[in-house]
């Protein structure tokens, strides 16, 4: 008799199976047309024949071996699975019931990333490894920084060149070696203009830089590095004089030609450049911004001539207009202008008139925009200020310097009844005390006044107002009343004691060395009876 076999596992179908309508190796429900008329004839011959059994055991052995091997095989597989998270386990045991097996090792790509998450773990811990490696490379990149970082600290060193930057565009808005000096304020008749230097002995003189600019007109046969030159103001305007050696070893004075331009820098001359509002911008065409010049000599043409100035004013538009204007020497507000020639080269002094000056006035404390140049007739000039050939100082005021109008010292002294000066005082007698200040001389037409303070020991504190003696002198002059103490004050009269010194207080708002609000204080004794 054919054995039966189970649809689904294809194993041989025992008698217990085909009875019970189930195969036992997987679970399958047998086909009930095939059960049956199986179980009919199989049960009579069963006892009738007892050795067909071993068939059928060797068929159910078979069986069982053959359907436990693929499982054996696919759990042998899955064994490294053991390592994996558990839900991964049940998810893959869950198709092993149903006897899937071709069907989970075909799609052998559910492996495959198995296989790579084995390898994953592996690759971790070897990256795990190399990650140790590499905390140990951390320390070392931490001193790079450090090695990096005294080199930022190095680098600020560089930042200290910065100051120097400056300097180098200094010379084009302001030049690096701005010039600086106060000029002594002198009275009217203390400079006579004459080409003698010999009146200005009590002046600190100031040097000019020599620089060469240009095209040489000239062979040049001397060339001292600085020239001297003094500056000074008076109530009438602005003191120069110089002293030259002459780099050409001949004077040049040539005159303004009929026509064209007149290049008068080609000759022995000086150039001065005054900013009244001491302002200084890039070009010029302002009023306030001056250039004058004079010859030592005069010109060929005009000897007499005091000097010009060489003006260039602006109109709204932005138009320049460039002329020479001319100043003579004599009339009213001259421009006075003397000079010699000397073995070296030549002198000379020049006044610059007040009436010439627009926007300004020269007064103590104010403060000037100036530059003076000295032509020699050779491509060799000398600044005050400026050090930069490149910049041409008449159309760059910004590169010129700047000087202050310093004052006088002031003096208190006491008079007598002849206005004799005099160390004492009588008390009961007014005192009379004279200040000489030019500082305060501040209009030339009319007189003006000051105060001084009078203090005695006693306590008692006067004002005394002093009136300048006449118009333009700077010297003035006040009396107050004095009587001894008798402990009962009165307005305009200084109680003393018997005995005791007066002291004299005045304010000078600006000294000889520009130093400003300096109280001076002299003290008088008052005779004794």
């Amino acid at each position: 008799m054919a054995l039966m076999r189970c649809p689904q596992c294809n194993t041989p179908i025992t008698a217990d199976e085909a009875l019970s309508g189930m195969c036992l190796m997987c679970d399958a429900v047998l086909p009930t047309q095939q059960a049956a008329p199986r179980a009919q004839p199989a049960l009579p011959p069963s006892p009738a024949s007892p050795g067909s059994i071993y068939p059928w055991v060797l068929a159910v052995v078979g069986a069982i071996a053959f359907c436990f091997l693929p499982v054996g095989v696919m759990i042998f597989q899955m064994l490294p699975e053991r390592t994996a998270p558990k839900d991964e386990k049940v998810t893959e045991q869950k198709p092993l019931p149903q006897k899937e097996p071709r069907a989970e090792v075909k799609p052998k790509p559910e492996p495959k990333p198995v296989q790579p998450v084995e390898k994953e773990p592996k690759k971790t811990a070897e990256k795990k490894a190399d990650d140790n490696k590499i905390e140990k490379k951390p320390p070392p990149t931490p001193p790079e920084p450090k090695k990096a970082e005294p080199k930022k600290i190095d680098e600020p060193k560089v930042v200290e060149k910065k100051p120097e930057e400056p300097k180098k565009a200094d010379p084009v808005p302001l030049p690096p070696r701005l010039a600086n000096a106060y000029l002594s304020l002198l009275d009217d008749d203390a400079i006579k203009i004459d080409g003698d230097l010999a009146d200005w002995a009590n002046v600190k003189p100031i040097y000019l830089s020599a620089m060469e600019r240009g095209r040489a007109t000239k062979k040049v046969v001397v060339t001292p590095k600085t020239q001297k030159a003094y500056l000074a103001y008076c109530p009438k305007g602005l003191l120069v004089g110089v002293e030259v050696v002459d780099t050409s070893g001949e004077l040049e004075n040539a005159g303004k030609p009929g026509r064209g331009a007149w290049p008068f820098w080609d000759n022995d001359a000086i150039e001065i450049y005054i900013d009244t509002l001491n302002q200084r911008p890039q070009r010029r065409g302002a009023p306030n911004l001056h250039q004058f010049f004079a010859f030592p000599l005069g010109t060929t043409g005009d000897a007499g001539i005091g000097g010009y100035e060489s003006r260039i004013l602006r109109d709204p538009a932005g138009r320049e207009d460039w002329t020479i204007v001319s100043h003579a020497s004599v009339g009213v507000n001259p421009m006075l202008r003397a000079g010699k020639k000397t073995a070296a080269g030549w002198t000379m002094e020049l006044l610059i008139p007040k009436s010439a000056l627009r926007h300004g006035d020269l007064k103590p404390g104010q403060i000037l925009g100036f530059e003076l140049q000295i032509d020699t007739g050779t491509n060799l000039f000398y600044f005050w200020a400026n050090d930069n050939p490149q910049i041409r100082v008449s159309t760059n005021p910004d590169a010129w310097g700047e000087v202050g109008l310093a004052g006088t010292d002031a003096r208190i002294e006491v008079l007598d009844a002849g206005n004799k000066p005099v160390q004492t005082f009588v008390p009961g007698k007014p005192i009379t005390v004279r200040v000489t200040d030019a500082d305060m001389n501040l209009d030339r037409m009319n007189k003006e006044k000051i105060n001084v303070t009078l203090l005695s020991k006693s306590g008692d504190r006067k004002t005394l107002l002093l009136e300048e003696t006449g118009p333009n002198t700077g010297v003035f002059v006040g009396s107050m009343a004095t009587r001894l103490s008798i402990g009962k004050r009165e307005e305009k009269v200084l109680e003393v004691l018997a005995g005791e010194s007066q002291v004299v207080e005045y304010l000078d708002l600006i000294r000889a060395n520009s130093g400003r609000n300096v109280l001076l204080r002299a003290e008088f004794a008052a005779q004794v009876r």
